[in-house]
């Protein structure tokens, strides 16, 4: 469907909604830019806001390098991690579909797509050629915004705006467009605009941009008569999707947390000395070998020198992290795993070990469903761009696409995720009830082994009480003590040369 009018008559209803969303494009930067590692300038940031410049310098330098948004994108980003089967109605097309997969890269870049969408809340997929090659990107959502004058179904993008960095060639031209007698150069945002028919250059003053289509070579036509974009939304009830705010602010608060129960445990194993009513030496050594000799300030007065020992209550802290980052998960549709039993000193791995043994199952479910709907835009637009392209002499390849053909997406079934505790205790019950040897049950529990360590560990079991795999010998103990059989407990703490248990 054409935009309502041409897109020179639509740049200043464009220029507005860039406007409005400028916060948007800035927040979605900042998330971009934390995904691809730069989250200790935010944590930095915040730091400064809250602490003074002397406690700021110490408790920066121990903040544990620990990017939660990584690993919890990661963890909702698993629609492509089982292998898709596509399916065309006709045997050349199905021979086009894998000449894109392989290269054009289709299921890696889909990949990536998935993690931008769960980042974002949307993403953007844009095919292009490059020397007769065929390729697929896709687009971050501080790098595109899409607009729509669509009356009756207004969550469908009209127009696509692909922002194209800063240009400060603006020669003999004033900021209405006007010639000048001298260059007035400036630094201004350029943007691509594409609809359904037309293309055109404008920058952040809402300049028509002549000079860069002439220097392109552009006429301003779009021959494909539809966007060359696939839009891909979670949001059911909006155009551009509201950005989870929670995202940035808990991925700053976990790490600051650990910093403060670093920061707190290095200063709690120090003792504080406190000089009553007495002169300390400022070359005093503090040593269990050393003589002070102290005067008290006040004749008449007996001066002494005590102690304080700093007290902070880190287990408190440690639950704190573990409920705030539960809640943070839950909140995102994941099912978090048991940080277990930790202490101060690995609190960053317990917090990583909540995240990887969550379970992001449902989900995944939603997310394909959108994903199918992507697809089938992406190949319908690769048809298009694909005849386009060999039309044209684009790229190297004789085949076309047959018009009407259909491309179906079967998305693989996701194993479920399972600990390993649950794992040792599933084994344990099979081996408690005969279902397997105990080697078969070695081999479960550590799948990644090879036959050589099995037969290591199996050496190791020859001399020791056979008690099953998941029982714990302290209450095998306890057991014999008081003359009866108990339930068997669960360990997954075994490991090459170790019981089995």
């Amino acid at each position: 469907m054409p935009t309502s009018k041409p897109l020179r008559e639509m740049i200043p209803e464009i220029m507005q909604h860039i406007h409005n969303h400028l916060a948007y494009m800035e927040y979605n930067n900042r998330l971009f830019l934390v995904h691809e590692g730069q989250l200790r300038p935010e944590i930095e940031a915040s730091l400064k806001q809250e602490l003074s410049p002397r406690a700021y310098e110490k408790a920066i330098k121990r903040v544990p390098s620990i990017n939660l948004l990584i690993r919890i994108i990661d963890k909702l980003s698993r629609v492509y991690s089982e292998p898709v089967a596509r399916t065309a109605s006709t045997a050349s097309d199905q021979k086009l579909i894998e000449f894109y997969e392989r290269e054009a890269t289709v299921d890696k870049t889909l990949t990536s797509a998935n993690k931008v969408a769960n980042l974002h809340k949307c993403a953007a997929l844009e095919p292009f050629v490059q020397d007769g090659k065929p390729y697929l990107r896709v687009l971050p959502a501080h790098q595109f915004l899409v607009y729509s004058d669509d009356l009756v179904n207004p969550l469908r993008p009209t127009v696509f705006i692909k922002f194209m960095g800063k240009d400060r060639n603006v020669p003999f031209t004033d900021r209405d467009g006007r010639k000048t007698e001298q260059d007035e150069v400036r630094t201004v945002q350029l943007y691509y605009l594409y609809s359904d028919s037309e293309f055109a250059i404008i920058d952040s003053e809402g300049a028509y941009r002549d000079d860069r289509m002439t220097q392109r070579r552009l006429e301003g036509v779009n021959p494909l008569g539809r966007l060359p974009f696939v839009y891909i939304n979670r949001s059911d009830f909006r155009l551009v999707p509201l950005p989870d705010t929670d995202t940035l602010d808990n991925t700053i608060l976990i790490p600051k947390l650990l910093a403060d129960l670093n920061y707190a445990v290095q200063f709690q194993s120090h003792t504080v000395f406190v000089a009553l009513d007495a002169d300390v030496p400022t070359d005093l050594a503090i040593s269990p070998d050393t003589v002070w000799n102290i005067k008290s300030s006040e004749g008449d007065k007996q001066g002494r020198i005590d102690t304080v020992k700093p007290s902070v209550d880190i287990q408190q802290v440690i639950e704190l992290i573990k409920v705030t980052l539960s809640m943070w998960l839950e909140s995102r549709n994941i099912r978090a795993g048991d940080m277990g039993q930790v202490s101060p000193g690995d609190a960053a791995s317990g917090v990583a070990r909540i995240i990887d043994e969550s379970d992001a199952t449902q989900d995944r479910q939603s997310q394909c469903s959108i994903f199918a709907v992507a697809e089938r835009e992406l190949w319908a637009l690769l048809r298009d761009m694909h005849n386009y392209w060999v039309a044209t002499g684009q790229i190297d390849s004789a085949d076309t696409w047959t018009q009407s053909t259909a491309v179906s997406t079967r998305f693989g079934d996701q194993k479920p995720v399972v600990t390993d505790r649950e794992r040792i205790e599933v084994v344990g019950m099979k081996l408690d009830k005969g279902l397997i040897s105990r080697r078969q049950a070695v081999k479960e529990i550590y799948p990644h082994w090879t036959d050589a360590e099995v037969d290591l560990h199996m050496e190791g079991l020859a001399d020791e009480p056979t008690e099953p795999v998941g029982r714990d010998p302290k209450e095998g103990a306890r057991q014999e003590d008081a003359g009866g059989d108990g339930p068997v407990r669960s360990r997954d703490d075994s490991g090459p040369g170790e019981t089995g248990r």
